[in-house]
């Protein structure tokens, strides 16, 4: 037992004997003994008493241009897509055959490994769009829908294949198919714009663009469709 301890042990054990009244006698005791720690020899072991914060797991994430960083990105999609169509058939040219505005609503949710994606995509609520001769065949057409779709591929150039449900009509050039279909098989890219360690950013006008490439000579896109997906 080191001195200062058996010192504290002594005053203690004296003070048993005391006069004093038993209420002065409690807080006296409890004073000693908050001021009779046991001294310490040597070093200390074990584990890191509590409170002691923990060292914070470092993030990996290396930006690169448009190629996505590591991590889990997800955010909303709300784009305004505009089509017009041009015939040119026998030398005749009919440069507003048909346009429509579609409102897409939805959803993008992807992993980066920083070499390679996956992910899932979503729309909704497509709003109306008859792209077309009146009466007669139609290019693109699509009212209320539901677009599903995944996202795979480098990190560097992620591409999308989905599937255009519910009352999309199919990608039909004119007299190739007049009475369309409600299901369409869609590819294209996901046309990353920017990607940081917060943040990732897309071209929806631009993916729209690729999945209208069966009828691109017929349709001409535009709109306004930036989405942003941060980093969970």
């Amino acid at each position: 037992m080191s001195t200062n301890s058996r010192r504290c042990l002594r005053i203690i054990w004296n003070r048993t004997s005391a006069t004093a009244a038993g209420a002065g006698l409690s807080l006296l005791v409890a004073i000693l003994l908050a001021g009779c720690a046991p001294a310490t020899t040597g070093g200390t072991s074990g584990a890191p008493s509590a409170g002691t914060p923990s060292t914070p797991k470092p993030v990996s994430c290396k930006p690169d241009g448009t190629s996505i960083p590591d991590g889990h990105y997800s955010g909303p999609i709300k784009a305004t897509i505009k089509t017009t169509m041009t015939i040119s058939a026998d030398g005749i040219s009919l440069p507003n055959a048909g346009g429509g505005t579609e409102a897409w609503k939805g959803t993008v949710d992807l992993i980066s490994s920083g070499g390679k994606v996956t992910g899932t995509i979503t729309m909704s609520d497509l709003g109306l769009s008859q792209v077309g001769t009146s009466g007669g065949v139609q290019v693109h057409s699509v009212e209320n829908g539901d677009l599903k779709g995944t996202i795979a591929g480098p990190a560097s150039k992620p591409a999308v294949a989905a599937t255009g449900t519910g009352e999309w009509a199919s990608l039909d050039a004119p007299v190739l198919n007049g009475s369309g279909t409600n299901t369409s098989s869609l590819s294209g890219g996901l046309h990353i714009t920017k990607a940081d360690c917060s943040s990732i950013s897309g071209d929806a006008v631009a993916m729209f663009s690729d999945f209208m490439s069966p009828v691109a000579q017929y349709l001409a896109v535009s709109g306004d469709g930036t989405w942003v997906a941060k980093r969970q």
